[in-house]
């Protein structure tokens, strides 16, 4: 199966385990975003296949949880892989792009420049697409490099595959480590990856709305995923003040003509991709 190496510099053969939850944990949400956006399904399992001396390297296997055939899978597997290491290719040079100058080329392939015009980086389409409008990844990758940033003895990271490759110094970290909040469109109705925080959930089936938070501030929604509700009334979900779900929201929003702006109006989930506990959050440091 198609892997993914994780590459922590260090004076030693041994990491601090919280850091290591978190970035796996950080890169395994990642990973069912990307697989969610491109091939409709979260249905992606990493496993730890291997752990090599020489600072502290893992190497993290790929499975297609659902594939039928495994040679079906794999060009699957192969492009989640290298889109995971681009999305962090973009955020490590976010800061010295400049968007006028970004161009869209033949390819499906978007290549970004400096100031200067100078070019820095070349991306697939899809993945550009992915990094400008799923928070859920942008939270993820933030959450990784908060923890490694926090560490000491990591001077630096290193994710590559067989096609990809991104090094991290450990002068990076903090930038890397640092949530860029993604801004809604002003469009009547959108829908997007939200990591919702759980405030009140609705444990039998009714026409009342769930509350959550959503980027700090209240919101009430119905939630249409009617697997994920026969799963909470059956008892096969129980929720603790802290929880998170990462959902597919969809927006619908009036325009102010005072304000000249649209203002949200409703909040639906229509799929529930993931639900992290309150420790699973402390975990991640995801807080």
């Amino acid at each position: 199966m198609p892997n993914l190496v994780m590459k922590f510099n260090k004076d030693d053969h041994q990491i601090d385990v919280d850091t290591y939850i978190s970035v796996l944990g950080s890169l395994s949400i990642i990973a069912k975003e990307v697989n969610y956006d491109k091939n409709n399904t979260s249905d992606i399992q990493l496993n730890i296949v291997a752990q090599k001396e020489g600072s502290f390297e893992s190497v993290i296997e790929f499975a297609c949880i659902a594939a039928p055939l495994l040679v079906q899978s794999l060009p699957i597997i192969v492009d989640i892989v290298n889109t995971v290491i681009e999305l962090y290719k973009i955020k490590r040079v976010s800061n010295k792009i400049d968007p006028t100058k970004t161009q869209y080329m033949e390819d499906n392939r978007v290549q970004f420049f400096n100031n200067s015009g100078q070019g820095i980086l070349i991306v697939n389409n899809n993945t550009y697409n992915i990094y400008n409008n799923n928070q859920t990844v942008q939270d993820a990758m933030a959450s990784s490099f908060n923890k490694i940033n926090k560490d000491e003895t990591i001077t630096g990271f290193k994710m590559s595959s067989d096609e990809e490759e991104v090094n991290f110094n450990k002068d990076e970290f903090t930038a890397m480590s640092k949530k860029i909040t993604i801004e809604p469109q002003d469009s009547e109705e959108q829908t997007k990856a939200a990591t919702l925080v759980v405030v009140k959930p609705i444990l039998k089936k009714s026409h009342d709305k769930w509350s959550f938070y959503l980027n700090g501030v209240p919101i009430n929604a119905d939630i249409r995923d009617g697997s994920f509700l026969d799963e909470v009334e059956n008892g096969e979900r129980s929720f603790r003040a802290g929880d998170r779900l990462m959902v597919e929201l969809q927006i619908k929003s009036d325009y102010n003509d005072i304000y000249k702006i649209y203002i949200p109006k409703s909040y639906t989930i229509l799929k529930v991709k993931n639900h992290l506990t309150a420790t699973e959050v402390v975990q991640l440091d995801m807080l």
